[in-house]
């Protein structure tokens, strides 16, 4: 485990890892001695003011509209432009084991992405769809999150010889540069991403700044089932929603600071 599996498991607010880490700090300075305890009682007053706020459905649509980066899912793509490729992005799958067999499942982000990439594709006269994720679960040793998106565009429609996958990367940065050398020499004219809304603009700054400039077309960032109706009610799917909102925050930040985005890619 590197720097960047501890900090996403435990310094991301809203996440488990956060709770406990900060719950543990709190206990210390509550217990440590009479100084510290009122620094350990405000420490986890405002831990617990925090994750109730992010459990709350109009913080997370909140720190979700300040990621978008504002485009709108295609509606046509003009013939005689030459080949098309759409890349959908992998968000996540799981693998199951159980008495030797194996089953994986979308997330409901692959989900999501791989529903766009197959409605862009039947938009296109011609196009290659690249699937692109590599092992997924948890463990990161489970099947590639490629295989599991290939599978979902097939049931929409995509003939499987229009799918190309690329079951390696890991991370955003490992996808663009992959891609890049894939795209290489196939006389691609058009790019076109399916990922979601909060991870597009890293998305495509990625992608540009390893020489790919894309068109976003990005997909729904639930599914349509119904959620709450009392945006000012705390509840856990909310707190997910903010938990993953704050961590694309932080990683467009950091690909930010190490230079892995193209200029336009964060305008």
């Amino acid at each position: 485990m590197d720097l960047t599996d501890v900090v996403k498991a435990m310094l991301v607010p809203g996440s488990m890892g956060f709770l406990l880490f900060g719950l543990t700090l709190g206990l210390i300075l509550l217990l440590a001695s009479q100084r510290t305890r009122r620094w350990g009682l405000g420490w986890l007053c405002g831990l617990a003011l925090v994750y109730c706020v992010l459990s709350l459905p109009v913080t997370a649509s909140a720190l979700e509209g300040m990621l978008d980066s504002g485009q709108e899912p295609l509606t046509t793509l003009e013939a005689g432009q030459g080949s098309v490729a759409i890349l959908v992005l992998g968000g996540g799958s799981d693998t199951f084991r159980a008495q030797g067999m194996a089953l994986s499942s979308p997330s409901e982000t692959t989900a999501l992405r791989s529903m766009e990439g197959a409605r862009v594709y039947h938009l296109a006269d011609d196009a290659l769809v690249v699937a692109s994720g590599g092992p997924g679960g948890e463990s990161g040793k489970g099947e590639p999150e490629s295989s599991v998106i290939r599978r979902l565009l097939e049931a929409n429609g995509v003939p499987p010889g229009s799918i190309r996958e690329e079951a390696v990367a890991s991370s955003t940065r490992e996808e663009a540069l992959l891609l890049a050398d894939i795209l290489t020499g196939l006389g691609i004219d058009q790019v076109i991403v399916a990922t979601s809304p909060t991870h597009m603009r890293r998305a495509l700054g990625a992608l540009a700044a390893a020489g790919i400039h894309a068109t976003g077309s990005p997909s729904l960032e639930h599914s349509e089932t119904p959620r709450a109706a009392n945006r000012f009610l705390p509840g856990e799917q909310a707190l997910g929603d903010s938990r993953q909102a704050l961590r694309e925050t932080m990683a467009l930040i950091y690909y930010a600071a190490r230079g892995w985005l193209a200029p336009a890619g964060i305008s």
